[in-house]
């Protein structure tokens, strides 16, 4: 008996072993076979395409009752038009006409799986569909704790890229923020695809967003604007953020504002508020935004910046007193010669930073207004072990006082070490 039962067992397990062998086999088969026609479709499609496209008055009528009863050719036939025409002129009109726009428009509308929505609506910003912006914004309402459908919808938005489309992103964008089903990095990319061209409507949404004090999508959005080229509304727009003092706010407006060309000139005020403000990484920016626009004397009023306690922006405010050049080379010296080692350090590597290195050894001559300052400078660096003569500074393009002047420099301090 138990001889039996284990012959019975050895051939179900062998007939269960067979049965998965030629269930696998027979799937590959089928889908080659599948694959197969559909790559001959394509060929088949693409040679007739190429006549149809070309001629706007034959009529596809007949090639849309084709696809509609073989599935296999609608596949073939919507990838050959995707993948080879939808540059040309009649390529949406000619999708609308076989079908695939009401299809998926349909199938968004329907109870079908949130995949096969995702799909459609792929489907329909790949196709660049204006006429289903609505219907995209609709479905993702319905869908918003979906983060990978709502991400296709914002994708497919930014593919349509019209008017409509950047107008339902920002009604969505809260929402999705606020479920955390598109991310802020995700949501800037799909927003910088509209930008500059739709600039105003990005400043809209973000004055939209402050009034209805949705803080994170103002965020995205100015995130987004701070990285297309100013305007004159974008300008103001982001000078009246400065007046908040909200740090996140105000390190994306003085952002923009360091992006403005320097031809074109604004109110100073609200950004040299800013090199007050509490949080360092705004005091920062607030510095970049000013540099070369700022009048020398006028900067000379914030050294206490060389004695902040954020080494960053003692950095960037050295380099940008370093940017005057020799006009601030007394300034530079009563730094070095004076017990702040702060302010010391932030100079020195400013010069290097700035490349001033090169244009302060041009006046290490006695004829040079400026040569007693600029011998005490580079006296300084040198002593610091800030120089690297031999790999980094060329004394043949200077004149002989001047290379004889810096060689003697070089000789104290080896002296001094001797």
């Amino acid at each position: 008996m138990m001889q039996n039962i284990l012959i019975s067992l050895i051939a179900i397990i062998t007939v269960s072993i067979v049965g998965i062998i030629v269930t696998t086999f027979s799937r590959r088969w089928i889908h080659e076979k599948r694959f197969a026609r559909l790559d001959r479709l394509k060929i088949e499609y693409k040679e007739r395409l190429d006549h149809i496209l070309k001629n706007e008055s034959i009529s596809i009528a007949s090639l849309r009752q084709e696809i509609e009863s073989d599935p296999l050719r609608s596949e073939a036939l919507e990838e050959v038009m995707y993948r080879h025409y939808n540059e040309n002129f009649h390529f949406l009109s000619t999708i609308e006409a076989l079908g695939y726009i009401e299809k998926y428009q349909s199938t968004l509308s329907s109870h079908a799986s949130i995949q096969k929505k995702a799909f459609a609506a792929d489907r329909i910003g790949r196709f660049r569909h204006n006429g289903s912006v609505a219907l995209l914004e609709e479905s993702a309402r319905n869908a918003l704790k979906n983060t990978e459908f709502i991400n296709v919808i914002f994708k497919s938005l930014a593919l349509i890229a019209t008017d409509e489309a950047l107008k339902s992103i920002v009604v969505l964008l809260p929402d999705a923020l606020k479920h955390h089903s598109v991310s802020q990095k995700n949501a800037e990319m799909v927003l910088l695809t509209f930008s500059p061209k739709y600039l105003d409507l990005l400043l809209e949404a973000c004055s939209l967003y402050r009034i209805n004090a949705q803080k994170e999508a103002q965020l995205v959005m100015l995130d987004t604007i701070s990285r297309c080229s100013s305007s004159t509304h974008s300008i103001h727009y982001c000078l009246d953020i400065l007046q908040s003092g909200d740090a996140e706010l105000s390190v994306r407006a003085l952002r923009h504002l360091s992006n403005v060309s320097l031809e074109n000139s604004f109110d100073l005020s609200p950004v040299i508020q800013m090199l007050k403000h509490p949080k360092w990484f705004v005091r920062v920016q607030a510095i970049g935004v000013l540099k070369h626009r700022l009048e020398r004397d006028e900067a000379l009023k914030f050294l206490f910046l060389l004695e902040d306690s954020a080494w960053q922006v003692r950095r960037n405010f050295a380099e940008l007193l370093v940017s005057y050049g020799a006009n601030v080379l007394t300034m530079m010296v009563q730094i070095i010669q004076g017990n702040d080692n702060y302010a010391k350090e932030s100079i020195a590597e400013a010069i290097q930073m700035e490349g001033f290195f090169a244009e302060l050894l041009s006046y290490i001559s006695p004829e040079s207004a400026y040569y007693d300052n600029a011998k005490i400078i580079v006296q300084y660096l040198n002593n610091i072990g800030l120089i690297d003569w031999e790999n980094n500074i060329d004394l043949g393009a200077y004149p002989e006082l001047t290379r004889q002047t810096i060689t003697n420099l070089l000789a104290t301090k080896e002296n001094s070490h001797a």
